[in-house]
């Protein structure tokens, strides 16, 4: 027996009734596939892919032109789907290639944004600016060539036992102006500061440990600070980001 091919597909079998006296009229041979199914089962059509009208392959060409000229079916001006067309375009690999270069290569500059931003500090914030920005850990006074480690009396921040490298007690420089260094035998110290003439100025500190009140010369380098007066230099380093 010759082929079968499928030249139309119905979803009721009573859609069939035309199609077929248009097909005897002719002189062509048809089959019909899962008519009994759907017309035992209307509801079955869609998952069987409905009635299928069916003719032998040498008369499929004669048949399909038939229906179309009857309008019993559309002609196939296209039968591929759009995933097909754009998989099946000659430079498909090509675009496929600098789009997903383009693409990583947006992630990459935009991962690099990211990471400059959290390791680095924005060159547009000034250096004074940064010390209220970030939380800093003072690591020791040094006043008349002698090294003085912060030794607040009764400090909730102070700890019996720290980790190597661990920050004990903090500088707080606020953007309000407040400033609150750890004391050295002594409670913290409360104070102001302030920018003058490119110089940080530290005043109303209380001055019965060190004198830290005066004028000071801010040096930041490799998450370090240091603040440097006539009379001692105070050194600190980056802890975490405030906001």
């Amino acid at each position: 027996m010759e082929k079968l091919v499928t030249i139309a597909t119905f979803t009721l079998p009573s859609e069939l009734s035309v199609a077929k006296s248009l097909l005897e009229s002719e002189g062509i041979r048809y089959y019909t596939a899962d008519e009994l199914t759907v017309q035992s089962y209307n509801f079955l059509s869609n998952a069987v892919g409905g009635v299928k009208l069916q003719v032998a392959s040498s008369d499929a060409n004669k048949a399909h032109d038939l229906l179309v000229a009857a309008g019993i079916i559309r002609p196939e001006k296209d039968t591929l789907t759009f995933t097909e067309k754009i998989t099946g375009h000659p430079n498909f690999r090509k675009y496929l290639k600098v789009f997903f270069t383009v693409f990583f290569l947006i992630i990459a500059a935009g991962t690099g944004v990211i990471l400059y931003s959290l390791f680095t500090d924005n060159s547009s914030t000034s250096d004074f600016d940064k010390l209220a920005r970030y939380d800093w850990c003072l690591k020791h006074i040094v006043y008349k060539g002698e090294v003085y480690y912060p030794d607040t009396q009764a400090s909730e921040e102070k700890v019996a036992f720290r980790m190597i490298d661990e920050c004990e007690e903090e500088i707080d420089f606020e953007s309000s102006g407040y400033v609150v260094i750890p004391g050295f035998g002594t409670e913290k110290t409360f104070a102001h500061w302030s920018v003058t003439q490119n110089k940080l100025k530290i005043y109303d500190a209380d001055e019965a440990a060190l004198p830290l009140n005066g004028l000071y010369t801010l040096a930041l380098e490799n998450q370090r600070f240091t603040l440097t007066s006539e009379e001692l230099r105070i050194v600190g380093q980056k802890t975490f980001n405030k906001y």
